[in-house]
């Protein structure tokens, strides 16, 4: 009897062991390259410093200039007393402005720095 169940348990794992097929073996260089691709951890990580990175270029960007462009255009009818003896009551007046300002600090009490050395903090 006791023979008997040892043949049988033999059996069945050589039976299961020829129906799994090849095993497929990871190297270790392809293993971590799979956990970093698919960990939620790894790549919420990642995000969380690229997102720091930008804010530190954010702060960094404070010390460079700034360049402005505005621009407007409209026109006008202006109906007045004088204007109807001139008789030009009927003329428009249309106006475009155009405005380009370039501004550079050149010193604010130490904020750029300390917010430069805020952004750095969790790099």
């Amino acid at each position: 009897m006791y023979g008997l169940a040892l043949r049988a348990i033999c059996l069945s794992v050589a039976v299961s062991a020829l129906s799994l097929g090849p095993a497929s073996a990871l190297t270790l260089k392809e293993a971590v390259g799979e956990a970093l691709k698919s960990n939620p951890e790894i790549l919420s990580s990642a995000e969380n410093r690229e997102a720091v990175e930008f804010e530190l270029r954010q702060a960094r960007g404070l010390y460079l200039p700034t360049l402005d462009l505005e621009a407007s255009a409209g026109g006008r009818k202006l109906d007045s007393p004088g204007r109807r003896r001139l008789g030009t009551q009927d003329d428009s007046l249309d106006s475009a402005d155009v405005g380009l300002t370039f501004t550079q600090t050149l010193f604010d009490g130490g904020a750029r720095r300390a917010e430069v050395k805020h952004a750095i903090r969790p790099v």
